[in-house]
């Protein structure tokens, strides 16, 4: 591939429930990138789709602290049914006394502040440059990594769709490809 020259990096998370394991942006593909020792990083975040506010600006009018109970969460899509999953009824529900993890809080409370829209650009002692972007709230989880060097290009897709729908459902399908 001879001497990289770009890279660009792309991950989304797709689930609610993925929002709260990005909250920082230390995430998997942003790790990849650590080989090589930055020397200037310029970096942006927004909350443009969780929490109270941005969930406004879209028309939502019912809020509320947690599915489990709530009328309100009868009608959301984003919200898990804990009670009606055994595994998850014993994992997180059954547990909240002792580990006081609230697991199915609503990711579009007014206390939601962390960033769900991410961009860096990163320019590396080596002289090759990074483009990062992070979307915690798109409809597939995975990443999109492209490598230029002077002799070519690396291109590799992850899709990863591991994930608990609102009715408490495991769904598990991966995908990958090199090119």
């Amino acid at each position: 591939m001879g001497q990289i020259t770009t890279g660009v990096g792309i991950e989304t998370n797709r689930t609610a429930e993925a929002y709260w394991y990005t909250r920082v942006p230390t995430t998997s593909t942003w790790s990849i990138f650590g080989w090589v020792q930055p020397k200037t990083v310029f970096a942006y975040g927004d909350l443009n789709f969780y929490g109270q506010a941005a969930a406004e600006k879209r028309g939502v009018t019912q809020f509320y602290y947690r599915c489990h109970g709530s009328e309100a969460a009868k009608n959301d899509p984003f919200a898990i049914d804990l009670e009606s999953n055994p595994t998850l009824k014993g994992l997180y529900l059954d547990a909240e006394e002792e580990s006081g993890y609230i697991r199915d809080r609503s990711v579009f409370s007014d206390d939601i502040s962390i960033e769900d829209t991410m961009a860096a650009l990163v320019r590396y002692k080596s002289g090759a440059m990074l483009s990062y972007s992070l979307n915690t709230y798109l409809p597939w989880e995975g990443f999109n990594v492209a490598i230029n060097g002077s002799k070519g290009r690396i291109e590799y897709t992850a899709l990863e769709k591991p994930y608990i729908n609102a009715g408490g459902k495991t769904v598990r399908r991966r995908g990958y490809g090199l090119s």
